[in-house]
């Protein structure tokens, strides 16, 4: 979709580019795109987690390396895992949002996920996990989405962020926690209002 927007007059920020770096930027955006597949989640985590041992061996990322080629060639994995790692986040990280938007955007998530659930059991295929509406509940599913998806990302995303900005590594933080703080008493509401329910 990137590159059919960018066909359009007035839309391709990289026309002034030759050929060859034309064809780098766009292999990078594709690896970035194709890494927020979340069948690459987990070895991603892992790569993330190597590495930023590393770093805190003293193994640092390198930097000003634009005029030094030698430089260039051992900083290229980390430039790519960080450039596909924080694309990732940035597809994920709706739980780092002020509650209000977060909360919006489950809704929104859920919506489509049970149009696909119920697509599925109309053509007759199984319905996938967390697609099914008469038993799936996102909001309900976020504190397990969060701890065990997000959180491992993040954790080794922010000794990175850090070094750029503090306040707002700090901001996700508390977000998540609010966030989170929010599910758990909308899912204790929910659970009282079927409770008193049912005793009438």
């Amino acid at each position: 979709v990137i590159f059919q927007v960018m066909s359009e007059p007035n839309h391709n920020f990289l026309s002034g580019l030759q050929r060859y770096d034309y064809e780098l930027v766009r292999e990078k955006i594709i690896r970035m795109v194709l890494a927020t597949d979340m069948n690459h989640h987990f070895s991603m985590v892992e790569q993330l987690q190597s590495r930023v041992g590393d770093f805190r061996s003293g193994n640092a990322f390198l930097t000003d390396t634009k005029h030094d080629r030698e430089k260039q060639k051992s900083s290229k994995n980390d430039r790519r895992l960080l450039m596909e790692a924080l694309l990732h986040f940035g597809d994920l990280n709706n739980c780092h949002r002020p509650w209000r938007v977060y909360k919006h955007l489950v809704g929104l998530l859920e919506m489509e996920f049970h149009a696909q659930g119920d697509l599925e059991r109309q053509i007759g295929l199984p319905v996938s996990a967390m697609m099914d509406r008469s038993k799936d509940n996102l909001i309900a599913q976020q504190t397990g989405w969060i701890g065990f998806v997000i959180k491992p990302l993040f954790v080794e995303l922010k000794v990175i962020l850090q070094t750029a900005s503090q306040q707002w590594v700090e901001q996700l933080e508390t977000n998540v926690e609010t966030n989170l703080a929010n599910v758990k008493s909308e899912i204790a509401a929910a659970k009282q209002a079927a409770e008193e329910k049912a005793v009438d």
